[in-house]
């Protein structure tokens, strides 16, 4: 294959695809049901501990009031990243087929990231 402009953006195109086909793959809907989605928009966010939070009981009487602690714990949001090269000849010799396994094992990494 000739290293040009155009030959590449269609190389990326087919990594890409490939990448997102081996990660839908892996990815599963289970820790949907286990837990809730926070946007971050800061370096980290704080969650008081949710231990603390009873059931609810049937009204009689006056309100009774629960209180819950200052302890809590914080999640940072963290930047992963892998970069791998490929070969020069590989892409001329059109042999960068033989990439995939390593870009379907690149794919599944990322997928089982918490």
């Amino acid at each position: 294959m000739d290293i040009n402009h155009a030959n590449l953006e269609t190389l990326f195109q087919a990594i890409d695809m490939r990448f997102k086909a081996s990660y839908n793959a892996e990815v599963s809907d289970t820790w949907k049901k286990l837990c809730t989605v926070f946007p971050m928009g800061t370096e980290s966010i704080k969650f008081p501990l949710l231990d603390q939070i009873a059931g609810m009981r049937k009204w009689v009487g006056p309100r009774v009031i629960n209180h819950i602690s200052s302890n809590a714990f914080a999640v940072a949001a963290d930047d992963y990243e892998i970069t791998y090269a490929m070969p020069r000849n590989a892409i001329l010799d059109d042999t960068y087929g033989l990439y995939v396994a390593l870009l379907d094992q690149i794919a599944v990494e990322a997928a089982r990231l918490p």
